[in-house]
């Protein structure tokens, strides 16, 4: 998933307004089209969406150190300007594309260099490499109404990596399914309902 994540983010960068600083994250994020809730970190940072946004539900980014935003991409992930530094937990989501294939994709080696708990289970956290820049990215399955996945992606400095590897960890253990109500029609999600106080951002 690193590769669609990464390519929405350089691509965000294309033709946009002077960048701006970020805003306070929330405390508590919702997706009720995935049916996904998650804490954010202490401190975190992000940029808002624009209020004529017509893009796609796909994630959103947590900067950890400040930084500039700039207007996203079509998917709501890629808003941050890569400036030398920055470090930021890119979150993306969406439905799994290899639900019902023979052939699942083709994955890279995971170069591990950590584990964390992420929807309930321990997942490694890969070490990978793309276009010159460094990631450190963690991924997990899980249902809503259909096969979904979840991609966590920490960007980061030699200098930040160890305290922002204790972050990723901490964040990846408050990611949670939760079940999003939708006025005459099933919930879309499993498990406890979505936290009232969680917005999308």
């Amino acid at each position: 998933m690193l590769p669609a994540l990464v390519a929405a983010w350089l691509l965000a960068g294309a033709e946009q307004p002077p960048p701006k600083p970020p805003r306070p994250a929330p405390p508590v994020f919702v997706t009720a089209n995935h049916g996904l809730t998650f804490r954010s970190p202490p401190g975190a940072t992000y940029c808002p969406l624009p209020e004529d946004f017509h893009g796609s539900d796909h994630g959103t980014d947590l900067l950890l150190n400040g930084g500039l935003c700039t207007g996203p991409g079509f998917p709501s992930v890629g808003r941050f300007v890569d400036t030398k530094g920055v470090a930021a937990i890119m979150v993306y989501y969406g439905y799994d594309p290899d639900a019902g294939e023979d052939e699942p994709r083709r994955r890279p080696p995971c170069r591990k260099v950590a584990t964390v708990r992420l929807l309930g289970a321990d997942r490694p956290v890969c070490r990978e490499r793309y276009e010159g820049r460094i990631y450190y990215s963690v991924e997990a399955k899980y249902r809503a109404d259909a096969a979904r996945e979840v991609s966590l992606s920490l960007l980061t400095t030699p200098e930040r990596l160890k305290a922002d590897l204790e972050t990723l960890r901490a964040f990846a253990a408050t990611v949670q399914t939760c079940a999003a109500p939708w006025e005459g029609m099933e919930p879309v999600g499993v498990g406890p309902p979505c936290p009232k106080d969680g917005v999308f951002f």
